[in-house]
């Protein structure tokens, strides 16, 4: 894995020859740093000003892929021009449409039913919270007891456990965080797939930036075909081929790309 800046001189002669970009990247710990609780996240005045200079560009479409409910990142980002994707690409919106995944929509009950469970059975804990993000659901930890991590994931486990194994749910993990998913081979790789196809971007140059385990599955149908960045220190468990240190090095890296094509 190389540092993004350290390949520059290569890779702004692959961007300038593009005919198109499809850039794309996550939300929390890439455009925002993560924070104690999701809806204190916020992006820098740099981010507010870039994201909607690259959208506006004709070089580039830009989209952001979340774990958060497609409305909760609506909000969040207020940009208008984007590819919005939530719930780890399940729901998604462009200019022209609006996307949810039909069996996301029939799960949705059950995942209601099992909040509630897991709203009981964790409420020892302090720090926990349960997050209904619509389509999925999230039980954040970062704020509990670190002696109590294993003791949360077990009950976790314990509660979803018979949905699981019926095949009626899914389960994931992030970071400091579990999600309980519709069992749909459905992913954010799936959803960058989607895209492309959808918005006729076959030939465009995919990138994409992400920070956390979900993000892999697009680093991986990726593969050669596009630039992959991960957010964070270089990891040899990543599949992507770059790394940005943090959200800071993510801004210094759109503005050299506004750069590139505004001369």
């Amino acid at each position: 894995m190389q540092h993004l800046f350290e390949d520059w001189p290569h890779l702004s002669q692959v961007f300038k020859t593009a005919g198109q970009i499809l850039l794309l990247a996550d939300f929390d710990g890439t455009l925002a740093p993560i924070v104690a609780r999701p809806e204190l996240a916020e992006m820098s005045g740099r981010m507010k000003l870039f994201l909607p200079h690259l959208a506006k560009n004709s070089h580039f479409t830009v989209g952001i892929l979340s774990g958060r409910s497609l409305s909760n990142l609506k909000r969040k980002v207020d940009v208008k021009g984007l590819i919005y994707a939530g719930n780890h690409g399940l729901e998604i919106e462009t200019p022209n449409e609006t996307y949810i995944h039909p069996k996301a929509i029939e799960a949705s009950k059950l995942i209601r039913k099992v909040k509630r469970e897991l709203i009981t059975n964790l409420s020892p804990f302090e720090g926990v919270f349960v997050e209904d993000k619509g389509l999925t659901l999230s039980v954040h930890y970062r704020l509990a007891v670190s002696e109590d991590s294993i003791k949360i994931k077990r009950i976790f486990s314990d509660t979803v456990r018979s949905y699981i194994e019926k095949g009626l749910l899914k389960q994931t993990e992030g970071k400091k965080v579990l999600e309980l998913r519709p069992p749909i081979d459905w992913n954010k790789g799936s959803a960058v797939l989607w895209l492309i196809e959808v918005l006729n971007l076959k030939n465009s140059l995919p990138i994409y930036m992400g920070d956390d385990k979900t993000d892999e599955d697009v680093f991986k149908v990726l593969g050669t075909g596009g630039v992959s960045v991960f957010i964070g220190e270089a990891s040899a468990s990543s599949r992507a081929v770059y790394y940005l240190r943090d959200v800071s090095e993510v801004e210094k890296f759109f503005e050299k790309m506004e750069g590139l094509f505004d001369k």
